[in-house]
Parts: C-alpha cells; structure tokens; sequence
C-alpha cells in the first residue's frame, strides 16, 4: 500500500513550527534591545507569544491586564503586539502569561505562511 506523502509532511508541522520559534525566539534574544523597531512616541514593540492553547477571549484579557497599549494580532491566534512605553514590559508580560517575547518585524517573515 502506498502512503501518501502529504500526511508524512503534515505531522511534521507541529515540531517544525516549535523548532521555527525556538530559532527566532534564540536570535531575538541575541539582537540588542535598541534594534526593536518603535514608532511615533519612541515606545518599541513586543510580539507577545502567549500559549497555543490559550483560547483569542484568554490572550486579549492577559495582555489588557498588563495595561499596555494593544498594537495588533500577530500571525497567530495566540500571538498580539503591544507597545512597550516602559522598562517592565517584559516582566508585565511574562507575569500576564507570555511564553516568548520577540521582535515583530522578525517574527512577521516567519509566520506569512501561503497555501498553493
């Protein structure tokens, strides 16, 4: 019986988007904090990587809590950028539940996945 290949493909998915994260999550942390990219007030912002399995209503309720300013959803349902006016960011963040903090404009390449 022959396996089709686009299964194989498929459960592969899973560990090649955690090894993917795990990849930009180690550059991220390896950029200096001055290359986050800001916009009008100065603020730079954050992707907030919240778990997967955490549902839209959980993400949005764990990052307004921060008090932060919510920039946009990111590729994913479990991902939101914010603007970081201060140097607690990162722990208001990782307190609220986020798993990674990274750079949205590095992150964004990855995550622009197409159908064909």
């Amino acid at each position: 019986m022959q396996q089709n290949s686009t299964g194989g493909l498929r459960a592969l998915l899973p560990a090649g988007l955690i090894c993917g994260l795990g990849l930009i999550a180690a550059l991220s942390a390896a950029m200096p904090a001055s290359s986050s990219p800001t916009f009008g007030t100065g603020d730079r912002m954050i992707a907030a990587v919240f778990p997967p399995w955490w549902g839209d209503v959980d993400v949005l309720a764990a990052a307004a809590s921060t008090g932060l300013p919510i920039v946009r959803a990111g590729g994913t349902g479990s991902v939101l950028v914010v603007s970081s006016p201060n140097s607690d960011t990162d722990d208001l963040l990782s307190g609220a539940g986020a798993l990674l903090l990274l750079d949205p404009l590095s992150m964004a390449g990855c995550l622009s996945l197409r159908k064909t």
